[in-house]
């Protein structure tokens, strides 16, 4: 098997045209935003720590607000720093989240998605 085949993702990530903070609801802080997302992950630009699990607001701007706040459990599984600063490239999976969440995630991808090609 080939390592490309190996690491062959099972969802299509999107891009959302629309800017998403992400909100950690511990803290009530603002830590990053959305780069790309499906049902069961995401990518975000922050500062957010590897084998972190985080409860987090999903707060869309802009056009995307009529779609609502999403409140996710998230496990940071990996990060890549930047050059500047201290924010991060981080990987995410979604490991709590309500129907209710799940119905805006496809939301926002149906109606601001564009597949992201890997």
């Amino acid at each position: 098997m080939s390592t490309r085949k190996k690491h062959q993702r099972r969802l299509t990530r999107y891009y959302v045209d629309a800017q998403i903070d992400v909100l950690n609801q511990m803290t009530g802080e603002v830590i990053g935003s959305i780069v790309d997302i499906h049902t069961e992950g995401l990518m975000l630009v922050g500062m957010v720590e590897v084998d972190c699990v985080y409860m987090i607001r999903l707060v869309p701007q802009e056009q995307a607000q009529k779609v609502g706040d999403i409140e996710l459990g998230i496990d940071c599984l990996w990060s890549s720093s930047l050059e500047q600063g201290e924010s991060c490239w981080a990987g995410c999976r979604i490991i709590d989240a309500s129907e209710d969440a799940l119905a805006k995630i496809d939301r926002l991808i149906n109606e601001f998605g564009k597949p992201r090609p890997d």
